[in-house]
C-alpha cells in the first residue's frame, strides 16, 4: 500500500484498515502540505506493523517507495535456499521469514548448490560478468569474482 498523506492526521484513519489487512505500506509525506502523519510512524512500528517512511519533497522518492512494494510482493513468490538451518533459531526461523516477507526458506544438501553452479557454461557466465561490470558506472563492494559467481547463479536460474 502506497499512502500519501495530504491532510493533518488523515492517515490515522486509513492506516488501520491497511494494518487489519497485514499490508506492507509506504507512507509518502510532503513536509510543507501534509500535515503530521510522520509522526505516527514510529508507533506504528513499535506495533510491529510494516510500514515505511518517506518524509521528502522529493517526488523521486514516490518512485522508490513504489519499487519497495515491489519487492515485497515478489518475495511473495519467492524461495530462497539454505544451505542448512541456523543454529541460533533466534537469527532465522523459516516461519517467521515466511509470515513476515512471503518468502519461503528451502534448504538444500551441503554441496549441491556449487554442484549446480559447476554446470553453468563458465564463457557464458563470464561474458554477462562482464557485460555488468562495463555497464556499471562504479562498483564500490563486490570483487570481479563475486561478479562471476553472481552471473553464474543468474545464468543458471534464468536458463
Amino acid at each position: 500500500m502506497l499512502a500519501i498523506s495530504a491532510s493533518i492526521f488523515g492517515l490515522s484513519r486509513v492506516m488501520p484498515v491497511v494494518f487489519q489487512q497485514h499490508r506492507p505500506a509506504a507512507v509518502f509525506h510532503l513536509p510543507v502540505i501534509g500535515g503530521h502523519d510522520w509522526c505516527l510512524v514510529p508507533r506504528w512500528l513499535e506495533e510491529g506493523q510494516r510500514v515505511t517512511l518517506f518524509n521528502t519533497s522529493d517526488f523521486g522518492d514516490l518512485e522508490r517507495a513504489a519499487a519497495l512494494l515491489r519487492v515485497i510482493r515478489c518475495c511473495g513468490r519467492a524461495a530462497c535456499s539454505s544451505r542448512r538451518p541456523s543454529r541460533n533459531a533466534r537469527v532465522v526461523r523459516p516461519e517467521k521469514v515466511k509470515e513476515r516477507l512471503g518468502v519461503e526458506l528451502v534448504t538444500i544438501p551441503d554441496g549441491r548448490y556449487d554442484e549446480v553452479l559447476a554446470g553453468v557454461d563458465a564463457a557464458a557466465a563470464e561474458a554477462d560478468a562482464k557485460g555488468w561490470i562495463e555497464g556499471a558506472r562504479q562498483m564500490v563492494e563486490p570483487t570481479r569474482e563475486d561478479v562471476v559467481k553472481a552471473a553464474q547463479a543468474s545464468w543458471h536460474w534464468n536458463a
